[in-house]
């Protein structure tokens, strides 16, 4: 390993990415302007203990030059009920916006919270409470402030400039958020892991040796091997790593085995060569032409489900998608249609899932398995079949067992979805949209509306092709 390279190259990089005084002192106004806000507001209320913080990668400092997100915690005590921080705690944010941004809309985790958008930031503002160490949480959000003491009082300036280092090439590669649709490294995850092993390039090499669903990362090393067993158990995820904070969480439980390996892949490739490329990867472009001479050369049938984008929190969004994509790709299966690949594009406007399949029209003809000669059900099979007008054929024995060339009911892709798809499983807002506003396109659709969108284009080029600019040959040559 060349040392003086990746030094230079991580040195170079760092300078990019990381925040410079003018943008410190930005934020920190910003910050301001929202906590002052926060505290006048607290004050109307006559609430005098609940305080304002700052609390995320902000207050860790181990954000990054283009981020845009603030989050700012009102921390309320412990002799405070639930439903008065839930109550009061959103009507403080919520004043507190609309005086500072003069606008929010509401979101929701456990209870709600602000969100704003101010000076291209976007701020959010949760009610929670205010506990030390080894207190049981009383919201999902209370363990905020404690990682963020956690952190701070682990990683050394220099550490946090690694962090930056790794976020970014997550970012790069595809694999930063714990979020549904990303189901990546969070943030958090990823300053532990610095903690950890100390600086980047050592977490990239570390990760070579994990097994997926048998490894634990104990930061605080502090837990026996059978209690690490104990947690492989337990968590059943690709990869294991126990909250400092809280040794009954893993804070990597949102990590996707697809986005374990990605990292993966993509440490072994910058170990072999590093390159701007995993950061700040190509700026890919995609004629038309060039896609449709791509979709005619794998000679396939590639089908679009379209409609419009429900307007919910984006987790809800997700989740919903992935489990509509899901049950789309079952029909299609559930009638023999081959599916060889399938994905979903948003933008926030359009919804279009996306099936990649072996034929999209199929034989009417289908050789139908029934019970072996002999069984208990074969008589029922038999006259089932004996004067089937769907039936191509006379039941017929073969191998040992019945057999009858049946007539499919579908074999055309389109009709199947056409008069199957709101009886799916569609999750309910997608099978809301999809009544009101639905279009099945065909190949010939698909390229028109990648010709009027660039990022629809790239989106099904890079799922055609599972481009990533960052793989490398034998020969340390790019792809």
């Amino acid at each position: 390993m060349n040392n003086e390279l990746y030094s230079s190259l991580l040195e170079s990089i760092l300078l990019e990415i990381k925040p410079s005084k003018s943008d410190y002192e930005r934020v920190r106004e910003v910050c301001r302007k929202f906590t002052t806000a926060i505290e006048k507001k607290l004050a109307e209320k006559g609430v005098k203990d609940a305080e304002p913080r700052v609390e995320g990668s902000i207050a860790k400092d181990t954000w990054l030059k283009d981020d845009k997100d603030i989050d700012i915690f009102i921390l309320f005590p412990k002799t405070y009920d639930r439903e008065f921080v839930k109550k009061v705690g959103y009507e403080v944010a919520k004043e507190a916006a609309l005086e500072v941004a003069g606008m929010y809309s509401e979101e929701y985790a456990e209870h709600p919270y602000v969100s704003t958008n101010y000076e291209g930031f976007k701020v959010e503002i949760v009610p929670g409470y205010k506990i030390s160490f080894g207190e049981k949480v009383l919201t999902a959000v209370d363990r905020t402030p404690l990682h963020t003491a956690y952190v701070n009082s682990k990683l050394s300036p220099v550490q946090k400039d690694q962090v930056r280092l790794l976020k970014k090439f997550l970012k790069g590669i595809g694999v930063y958020g714990a979020e549904i649709k990303v189901r990546g490294f969070s943030g958090y995850l990823t300053e532990l892991l610095i903690a950890y092993y100390g600086d980047f390039l050592s977490v990239l090499k570390a990760s070579q040796t994990w097994k997926p669903f048998k490894t634990v990362i104990d930061v605080e090393s502090k837990l026996s091997s059978e209690e690490k067993v104990k947690a492989i158990k337990k968590y059943k995820t690709p990869l294991i790593v126990i909250d400092p904070v809280d040794p009954n969480r893993n804070v990597a439980s949102a990590l996707s085995i697809d986005s374990f390996a990605e990292f993966r892949y993509a440490a072994y490739m910058f170990l072999i060569k590093p390159s701007r490329k995993f950061f700040f990867g190509d700026g890919i472009n995609v004629s038309v032409s060039e896609l449709a001479n791509l979709i005619e050369s794998r000679e396939s049938s590639i089908i679009g489900v379209e409609t419009d984008c429900p307007q919910v929190p984006e987790d809800i969004l997700w989740g919903e998608l992935y489990k509509s994509l899901k049950r789309i790709k079952n029909l299609l299966l559930s009638f023999d249609f081959n599916v060889i690949g399938h994905n979903v594009w948003c933008n926030g406007e359009r919804v279009v899932f996306v099936l990649e399949l072996e034929r999209d029209t199929i034989a009417s003809v289908k050789k139908h398995e029934g019970p072996p000669v002999g069984s208990a059900n074969e008589i029922d099979f038999l006259l089932k079949h004996l004067n089937n007008p769907r039936d191509f054929s006379l039941p017929f024995s073969e191998n040992g067992k019945w057999y009858v060339y049946m007539r499919r009911k579908y074999t055309r892709a389109h009709d199947l979805l056409r008069d199957r798809l709101l009886n799916c499983g569609l999750s309910k807002d997608i099978r809301e949209a999809i009544s009101k506003n639905l279009h099945i396109l065909n190949k010939t659709e698909l390229l028109e509306r990648a010709k009027k969108n660039r990022d629809f284009r790239i989106f099904l080029f890079k799922w055609l092709t599972k481009y990533r600019p960052w793989v490398y040959d034998s020969r340390g040559e790019c792809k």
